[in-house]
């Protein structure tokens, strides 16, 4: 097992958000996460990141506890995490935005910085353009190329579609699974429900910030009760 997560509890401070989270990620799985807006999906990935502190519960990596960490010591760790909106740095360049998520000591920079570009072709012939240039795709293909920057083993990416049209969320998410043939965990909290159970092979789904249902992803898709609530589909 991957990432291993048990009866996990988050709070902003007197605000409870996640209630007795427990969920998996097998090694070389694609697990996707979907919900509502406000249903707790972001607080769960900055909680393994150590980006918020959790109160009560347990996440294991690759069988070592993440807990009492620092956001750079669970990269080192091997997770790697791509957040809602990109956040990268607009008056850097492409290719300064990507050595960001390089460790400072990188002896195969050179290397780390081709597999990106292969990976993104569009963001390689816009290297040297800075970040606030670029379209909205282009920008989600340089937030996940810098966190592949990194060489995780598992990668967290919250709500990929967020300002993208459909064709160039389709285009990311294949960079996606490429990733993943690749050997890489993926872990995708994300609204657009069904091509996020299309292309992974569990799921669950949060609820005011609890983990109601979970399954196999074809499963879900075919359930009438999911496909009406998050997929729009009537039966």
């Amino acid at each position: 097992m991957s990432l291993s997560i048990n009866s996990l509890s988050t709070s902003y401070a007197n605000l409870q958000v996640l209630w007795d989270v427990s969920l998996h990620v097998d090694k070389g799985e694609v697990v996707s996460l979907i919900g509502a807006n406000g249903a707790g999906k972001s607080t769960l990935l900055k909680s393994i990141m150590a980006i918020i502190r959790y109160r009560n519960g347990s996440i294991v990596f690759e069988g070592q506890s993440l807990k009492g960490l620092y956001p750079h010591q669970v990269v080192a760790r091997g997770i790697a995490y791509v957040p809602e909106g990109r956040r990268l740095f607009p008056s850097m360049s492409v290719e300064e935005n990507l050595r960001m998520g390089a460790p400072r000591k990188c002896e195969d920079l050179d290397s780390r910085l081709d597999s990106v570009f292969s990976l993104f072709p569009a963001v390689n012939a816009r290297k040297k353009q800075s970040a606030s240039t670029l379209s909205g795709g282009e920008q989600q293909m340089v937030a996940i190329g810098r966190a592949l920057m990194t060489k995780p083993r598992m990668l967290l990416l919250d709500e990929l579609s967020f300002g993208l049209s459909p064709k160039v969320f389709e285009r990311v998410l294949d960079a996606i699974e490429e990733t993943n043939h690749l050997g890489v965990s993926i872990l995708l909290a994300e609204q657009n429900s069904e091509r996020a159970l299309e292309v992974s092979k569990r799921a669950y789904i949060m609820e005011n910030g609890r983990i109601s249902s979970e399954g196999k992803s074809q499963e879900l898709i075919n359930d009438s009760r999911v496909r009406e609530a998050y997929l729009g589909i009537v039966d």
